[in-house]
Formats: C-alpha cells, sequence, structure tokens
C-alpha cells in the first residue's frame, strides 16, 4: 500500500469504499489489541486516536502516496498508544 499513489479525489473514493465494505474501526482496534492485555489507559488512548475520521483521513493520505504525512498525523500516535509503559 505504501507504493500508492492516487490522485486525492481518487485516494478519497477508495477510503470510501474501503470503509463502505468494512468496519475498519472496529478491525483497527481488534488488530491493535490482538493477543496482548490492553489497560484502561492504552484502550482510552486507541479509542483517541482510532476515530473514523482519523482513520480515514490516514488512508487517503497512504492512497495518495503521502506516507510520511500519514504517519505523522495517525501512524505514530497510534503506535504511541500501543507501546508498553513502563
Amino acid at each position: 500500500m505504501t507504493s500508492v499513489k492516487m490522485e486525492t479525489a481518487d485516494a478519497e473514493a477508495a477510503t470510501g469504499v474501503l470503509f463502505d465494505c468494512a468496519d475498519v474501526t472496529e478491525l483497527m482496534s481488534e488488530a491493535m489489541a490482538a493477543g496482548q492485555q490492553v489497560d484502561k489507559k492504552t484502550r482510552e488512548c486507541l479509542e483517541e486516536v482510532l476515530t473514523e475520521d482519523k482513520l480515514r483521513t490516514m488512508f487517503t493520505l497512504m492512497f495518495s502516496g503521502k506516507q510520511d504525512q500519514a504517519n505523522q498525523e495517525v501512524v505514530r500516535p497510534l503506535m504511541e498508544c500501543a507501546a508498553p509503559t513502563q
């Protein structure tokens, strides 16, 4: 997916199709929690990051070939939520 470079309108349309076909928010939440105990603080963080609007933005940016921007806006905060706390 990182090599895809669509025009913005096409990227938005592809994102729309993805969200019409699947509950992307639920799938991403399940994937982040798979195989691990998720404490309340981590779950709340994930809920803040894994909103439909933010995920739509992330996929649109990724489909547009703007991987770095997607990382800055969504992926990095998502990884920070999932990082083990010390």
